[in-house]
């Protein structure tokens, strides 16, 4: 039945003198009427006295926001009260039960007007003085009067020409105007930088002082656990249980996100990390749930690289992305799925069945790193290891909507990450944000003596421009002023769908739209990446892969009695190995034989020079290139499997960026066909920390990163 106002409201006495509102839940159970049998809520009871603030913590599905929706009274209760001043929410009249609150939102309603009047909005008999207060209380008032008409500036449909701490800020001054007793923070600076955030953490501080607050926390960026963890709003086993419970329901099984769980290491490793909490002791990632690819070897979990051939395989050692992610404080949810031995773009070719896309689990979630993208996306993990060597991190991040990162060749060790093909492999984060990619690109980076292609590059700290303008004079409303876009031609013609290609362009209108020029550049060699790739990289796995001939480890064919040596070699490779590698095994040792090594090998590494030279000519002339990273969205399961050349095709727009040992990133920019569309960015050598800077404004901007594929 509809929320309505009883015959006889009881009156609310006033409350403005009394420092806040008293709120009080008593044994409150509510299920929403399309799930009758499932309790959103069960015997809920706390109070909030008046002038308190309460944080409520946990992941999304945890309930936190049904919470809100019963306390506007856009839903009642089952059974029990809600009570406010000790008077039953169903006892008030509508409209004066929310004249005493108000909402302050993840993401910020922009009204199309003025700042003035959009501050004003909390209370419109506001004059123009009372408005300046609320805004100088918010840590608005600096950044409005640097606006081209300060207080009378249009601020455009939605705010599009402010960032989001600085939307955060405006509504923050309309709800201190609005001066209600009871204030509901609903995740209000999940999605910002450390800087934004510190603030619209100050602006909140004025906005709760003398009023009860209820602060809704969801952790679903890395950001907001360390926040949460670090200030005690939660325990590092507590988050851990959370997404170990998400992993094990049949929902999250039913992605095969996952090839090894193991709870007790997962709970052992929260307990030492809170532990190192307690005793301020802890790196910045401690108590943080990530997942490993299943590529790289582990102690405590089996690694298999999604082949039969490596099935059940434990490590000795752990990878050096696994003990410097542990350094840092991690704590391991598990081993994701992929293409066998990272061959593959679609998650297809593992062993062990696909990894699915969260977004339409008929679709699927890419390669070669797909079940790391799918777990991340699907909110199975905060974040997760990937790799990539033709494009393994960014295409899934693309076709699953979340943010990955491919560093530059050589600054993430290899060391223990199984080998596809060693001089294009590079490992690196998949998180929801740039922010997110650069904590942990954080923890990932440095040189490793074990591993030979390793580059000796200074340390650095990858989020240090992520609150900084693109130059330090630029106008607020202008963040990318100054930066030169280059947009390849060659990434816009015949193959790219004309839905991605729309969503592409408008992401391309945005970027300029925050100060940055667009140049078109041409990288002539893109369409030679394919056979110059399908070359190479089939050359070094023949070779990486001759180790796996169930001699050492791994899996062994039985040849009975009467087999020799050779029927070992034979049965256990060609049992061991997928459809797909034994094809590239194939190409490899062709390609390498006598007689066409210089036709085919040699020809592909004097292309290989020039793609690289072609890159350095457009950094000439632009600083960052950008485009689409993959011709489509996720295809149906299956669609591609009998056509190897059709799947090869849609790397397209990848595989360059690794035969040049570039950084580039996928970011969410939008949606085609019901499903996630990536923009790729593309720096020269070691520029990271700028990729992520124009990443993270971008995204300051937009919200495509913060839809969730899985509401649980």
């Amino acid at each position: 039945s509809p929320i309505t106002s009883p015959v006889n409201p009881v009156e609310l006495p006033s409350i403005a003198d009394q420092g806040g509102a008293r709120l009080a839940f008593d044994a409150v159970t509510f299920h929403y009427p399309s799930r009758p049998d499932q309790p959103a809520l069960k015997d809920i009871n706390f109070v909030v006295e008046p002038g308190q603030t309460v944080a409520i913590v946990g992941p999304s599905g945890a309930g936190k926001t049904t919470l809100f929706q019963l306390i506007l009274r856009l839903y009642d209760t089952q059974e029990g009260q809600i009570f406010l001043q000790g008077i039953p929410l169903k006892s008030l009249d509508l409209n004066r039960l929310r004249e005493n609150m108000t909402i302050v939102p993840q993401e910020p309603v922009i009204f199309s007007t003025n700042a003035l009047e959009n501050i004003r909005y909390g209370r419109p008999s506001a004059t123009e003085a009372e408005v300046f207060a609320a805004a100088k209380a918010a840590n608005a008032h600096e950044f409005i009067e640097k606006l081209p008409e300060g207080y009378q500036t249009f601020l455009g449909e939605r705010g599009v020409r402010l960032s989001g701490g600085q939307r955060q800020r405006i509504v923050i001054a309309r709800a201190i105007l609005k001066n209600p007793p009871l204030l509901l923070l609903d995740e209000a600076t999940s999605a910002l930088d450390s800087e934004s955030e510190r603030l619209v953490q100050e602006a909140l501080d004025s906005a709760m002082r003398n009023r009860t607050t209820l602060n809704m926390m969801e952790i679903h960026t890395i950001q907001a656990a360390i926040d949460a963890l670090q200030n005690k709003k939660i325990s590092a086993v507590e988050l851990a249980q959370v997404f170990l419970a998400r992993m094990t329901s049949p929902r999250g099984q039913n992605l095969n996100a996952f090839l090894a769980i193991n709870e007790e290491v997962t709970l052992n490793q929260a307990k030492s990390a809170d532990l190192r909490l307690s005793q301020g002791l802890a790196p910045l990632l401690t108590g943080v749930p990530i997942a490993h690819k299943d590529v790289f070897v582990t102690q405590d979990w089996p690694t298999t690289a999604a082949s039969k051939i490596l099935q059940d395989y434990q490590s000795p050692f752990d990878a050096t992305v696994v003990e410097n992610a542990q350094a840092a404080g991690v704590v391991c949810l598990g081993k994701t799925n992929m293409d066998e031995f990272a061959m593959g773009s679609t998650n297809e070719n593992s062993a062990f069945g696909p990894s699915l896309n969260p977004w339409n689990t008929q679709k699927v979630s890419g390669g070669s790193s797909g079940g790391s993208a799918s777990c991340v996306a699907a909110g199975l993990a905060l974040a997760a290891t990937g790799t990539d060597t033709g494009g393994s991190i960014r295409q899934p991040a693309s076709l699953c909507g979340i943010t990955g990162l491919k560093p530059t060749y050589g600054l993430v060790s290899r060391y223990g990450m199984i080998a596809y093909a060693s001089s294009l492999d590079q490992a690196g984060p998949m998180a929801r944000t740039a922010q997110d990619c650069g904590i942990l690109l954080n923890a990932l980076a440095g040189h490793d003596n074990k591993d030979a292609t390793s580059i000796a590059h200074a340390k650095e700290d990858y989020t240090r421009y992520l609150s900084q303008p693109w130059q330090t004079d630029n106008p607020v409303q202008m963040p990318l002023k100054g930066l030169r876009v280059g947009v390849p031609k060659e990434f816009f013609g015949e193959g790219l769908d004309a839905g991605v290609q729309q969503v592409i362009e408008n992401a391309l209108q945005n970027i300029q739209a925050l100060g940055a020029s667009c140049v078109s550049v041409s990288l002539p060699k893109t369409e030679l990446s394919i056979p110059v790739y399908y070359v190479l990289a089939p050359a070094e796995a023949s070779s990486n892969l001759s180790r796996y001939d169930g001699v050492r480890y791994g899996f062994r064919a039985d040849i009975g009695p009467k087999g020799n040596l050779n029927d070992l070699y034979t049965q256990t490779r060609s049992q061991g190995f997928g459809e797909e590698v034994k094809r590239r095994i194939l190409t490899g040792t062709y390609v390498l034989s006598h007689g066409y090594y210089d036709a085919y090998y040699l020809q592909a590494q004097k292309i290989r020079r020039i793609i690289a030279e072609d890159f350095q000519r457009a950094f000439e002339v632009c600083d960052v290139l950008m485009g689409p990273v993959s011709p489509t969205v996720a295809w149906g399961l299956g669609e591609k499997t009998s056509d190897p050349i059709s799947m090869y095709l849609a790397d397209i727009y990848t595989l360059s960026v690794n035969l040049a040992g570039l950084p580039a990133m996928s970011v969410p920019c939008g949606f085609s066909q019901d499903l996630p569309v990536g923009l790729q960015l593309i720096g020269n050598y070691f520029s990271e920390s700028r990729l992520l800077q124009v990443a993270h404004t971008y995204q300051q901007h937009s919200n495509w990163h913060l839809q969730q594929a899985m509401a649980w």
